[in-house]
């Protein structure tokens, strides 16, 4: 207890004392409160219940109990640790930080904490414990503390449900031993803080979920309060921040496209580090997003479509000796035509170039460090060029020719393969 407040105490178990009943608390000093079993005349058994403290002011605060007594335990002997000969059956989870209707802000971390034993009393130091979120929240990991507490830290991101019910669930491997526990709660609205959403960072190409980002991408990144208005690159170099707005990735500031209050447009660096998870933070003026996974792969292709949704028409370009043109219904390709495929997430670049530049216009031009391969149709397309579109910041151009055999018509498939990974279905017209 941490309070100018004086409480009082009432436990809602039975065969448990406590003292002090009442007590002054100093400001920031903490008081101690003991509570102890009284085993004369109790049966074996699983006991659960509540500490509350009733303060003056009329707040309430409530400490959650669990009192697990094993057969042959008595009033001499201790009930926790359990005897070695019981054999237990079930895991008995309790929260030990958040208490019974908590109401926490939206957006802050939130630490979770919960203790849990088995029904012999021996604390479950191996194993698994997840939390899961009434609220849609992604589920969360909890580590082992080595001594039957778990912990780990919650950033609520759904704020537009008040009420939450956090569910723990404890399993150890192997066994039937599992358990669950759920606390009730509520979240404060937290309107200026940004955060991003959880799995909200996607190609800027398919928006495909659960996808890795690969070095020179494109990425958008979406999520609440981010920036304090619309910003839009206007000239090459792009720029690390954007109204107001910048963005890390395992500690490196990307080159930005855009910037909004919703969503954010940025290119991942050509030099980080592969087949690695590294840790996204959106800065905006003094405020931070609490850090969300991105995992980087070698490559991790994607076409842009017509419609910027990732699907249907891509941007497939049939070149003539003047223009290119959209090879849709209007302007199908033919056997032997040249199709443009504007798209990102090839990968590295040879010679190297620094992201957020401009790509060179002239010899040499930055090619794919990974073969791209191309199907049509599911056919193999022959590959004239693969690299970084001249004169553009991340944005990589595929060159190939429509091959034979291909089964005409106007949703006609087309797939890139870089580095063993394919891009999303878009579709052309082949006539």
């Amino acid at each position: 207890m941490n309070s100018t407040r004086r409480p009082n105490l009432q436990l809602s178990l039975g065969h448990l004392l406590h003292l002090p009943t009442n007590a002054t608390v100093a400001p920031d000093r903490p008081s101690r409160i003991v509570v102890q079993p009284e085993l004369s005349g109790l049966e074996a058994g699983i006991r659960r219940g509540v500490l509350t403290l009733l303060f003056q002011d009329g707040t309430v605060r409530t400490v959650r109990l669990l009192f697990v007594l094993t057969a042959g335990a008595g009033a001499q002997q201790q009930a926790f640790p359990a005897q070695s000969t019981c054999t237990p059956t079930e895991l008995l989870p309790v929260f030990t930080l958040l208490p019974d209707q908590f109401n926490v802000p939206a957006a802050w971390p939130t630490p979770v904490e919960v203790r849990v034993v088995d029904d012999c009393g021996n604390p479950m130091v191996s194993g698994s414990v997840l939390a899961t979120f009434s609220n849609g929240d992604p589920p969360l990991s909890l580590v082992p503390l080595r001594d039957g507490r778990w912990s780990g830290t919650w950033q609520a991101r759904n704020a537009g449900v008040a009420a939450v019910t956090i569910t723990v669930t404890a399993a150890i491997p192997g066994t039937t031993l599992q358990g669950t526990a759920d606390l009730v709660g509520g979240l404060q609205a937290n309107p200026s803080i940004p955060q991003v959403n959880a799995g909200g960072v996607v190609s800027a190409a398919s928006f495909a979920a659960l996808v890795p980002a690969s070095p020179g991408s494109m990425i958008s990144i979406f999520g609440v309060e981010m920036a304090d208005g619309t910003g839009t690159a206007d000239a090459l170099p792009l720029s690390t921040q954007l109204a107001g707005t910048s963005v890390l990735l395992g500690g490196q500031t990307l080159p930005l496209l855009f910037t909004s209050e919703g969503q954010i447009n940025a290119m991942v660096p050509y030099g980080i580090a592969t087949n690695t998870e590294h840790q996204l933070v959106v800065q905006r003026g003094t405020s931070f997003t609490v850090p969300e996974p991105v995992t980087v792969a070698d490559a991790q292709p994607a076409v842009f479509t017509l419609n910027q949704s990732g699907k249907g028409q891509g941007l497939v370009f049939v070149a003539t000796a003047t223009t290119s043109v959209l090879a849709d219904g209007s302007n199908p390709a033919k056997t032997g035509d040249v199709v443009t495929i504007w798209c990102s997430g090839l990968g590295a670049v040879n010679p190297p170039v620094t992201a957020g530049e401009a790509a060179p216009s002239s010899l040499p031009l930055a090619i794919t460090a990974n073969p791209v391969m191309v199907t049509i149709g599911g056919v193999n397309a022959p590959v004239q060029f693969a690299g970084l579109a001249p004169g553009y910041a991340g944005l990589y151009q595929v060159n190939a020719v429509v091959p034979e055999g291909v089964t005409t018509g106007n949703d006609v498939p087309v797939v890139l393969n870089v580095a063993g990974q394919s891009s999303p279905t878009v579709t052309m017209t082949v006539q």
